[in-house]
């Protein structure tokens, strides 16, 4: 693991003391392209296999110490994270959510927003928005092709800066599950269970949720303060 510039990058070898070279897949394993969002990961062996922490930056400067996450390693030897199923524990008092837009979510305190995407297979035109305290929103959007953008939309009517573009490089289902966690502005979205992006808005969640696509059967919780 290289980490350089808020980057955590993976490295590989075919003996622990090298030589290194880049993954070949999804080399970037913790990266912002727009600002330093995570640093400082760490992998450690448990009974229920390894885990990995991170820290999680806020862009005033606000540190957390991330949700754990699962290393995962294909059959092709490319590592990912993923979702560790001890983080169920997070969930508190659930939110009932019959229409998005409806609804404001504590995100404050925290929250987990779940779900099933239908994705498209190559454009991405599907996923969720968030809120921020400004006025402007941020949309999550992701593809079968293991592809998400996060873009910004401005307050009044600024129009659409697509902030990141990531690429896990690995196919997803066209029925596909997520997870979305935020607090403050910090975001984690995950598909199938597999971390796409921890990011940080510029600014602080307002508690809005809306839809882009087809998207079923979302639900949400509350985390513990």
């Amino acid at each position: 693991m290289l980490g350089a510039n808020g980057k955590m990058c993976t490295l590989m070898a075919d003996t622990p003391e090298g030589p290194f070279a880049p993954s070949q897949f999804n080399f970037n394993l913790l990266a912002g392209q727009s600002a330093v969002h995570t640093y400082f990961t760490r992998f450690f062996p448990t009974p229920d296999g390894v885990l990995v922490n991170h820290h999680s930056q806020m862009r005033n400067g606000q540190v957390y110490f991330a949700p754990l996450k699962r290393a995962i390693v294909d059959a092709e030897g490319t590592l990912r994270l993923g979702w560790w199923e001890g983080n169920e524990v997070l969930k508190q008092d659930t939110v009932i959510i019959d229409n998005p837009q409806d609804v404001i979510l504590d995100t404050t305190a925290g929250v987990i927003i779940e779900g099933t995407l239908i994705l498209p297979k190559e454009d991405a035109p599907t996923g969720v928005w968030l809120g921020m305290n400004d006025g402007g929103r941020i949309e999550i959007l992701t593809n079968t092709q293991g592809i998400m953008q996060i873009c910004i939309t401005g307050d009044n009517d600024g129009g659409v800066i697509t902030e990141e573009t990531i690429d896990r490089e690995m196919t997803f289902p066209e029925t596909c599950s997520f997870r979305l966690l935020v607090k403050h502005s910090l975001v984690e979205f995950y598909l199938d269970d597999i971390l796409m992006q921890c990011y940080s808005m510029p600014k602080n969640a307002n508690g809005q949720l809306g839809i882009t696509g087809d998207i079923q059967n979302i639900c949400a919780w509350q985390l513990p303060c």
